[in-house]
């Protein structure tokens, strides 16, 4: 059984930022329309730039991508760790540290996404919440 928790962790602390840094939206963005995202606008690899150069198809698998990785950093933390839920959080911030320490991004759509897994009332309280808020509160 301890063993296992050092698997976990060394998975959550080595992988999770590893996984976060690879450029999936990059290597879409030029297998589907052959622009490097890295030399175009500002040079961002996010999901907003993927939609502006490469597109609808492109962006939205950008954003398909980019919440896989939320996705399955909170399930590897389930996975070692089910009574644990600390972990599944921990494993989100590890997944951002690569994000914005390799790809140089802020891993916003990450992690929505793995909130959305690991806790699906407060994130939607979450999101009719700040709906609401911003339809009140918006700017013209």
């Amino acid at each position: 059984m301890m063993l296992n928790r050092v698997w976990g962790s060394l998975l959550i602390f080595f992988i999770c930022p590893l996984l976060g840094g690879l450029p999936l939206i990059s290597w879409i963005t030029y297998a589907l329309t052959g622009r490097q995202l890295a030399k175009l606008g500002t040079g961002n690899l996010s999901v907003s730039a993927a939609f502006y150069h490469g597109g609808r198809l492109v962006g939205i698998l950008a954003v398909l991508s980019e919440a896989f990785k939320g996705i399955v950093a909170v399930l590897v933390a389930r996975t070692f760790f089910p009574s644990e839920p600390v972990w599944e959080l921990l494993s989100l911030i590890a997944l951002v540290m690569g994000r914005y320490w390799i790809a140089k991004g802020a891993g916003t759509t990450n992690v929505v996404w793995g909130i959305v897994v690991h806790d699906p009332i407060t994130a939607g309280l979450v999101f009719l919440i700040g709906g609401i808020s911003f339809t009140i509160n918006r700017d013209r």
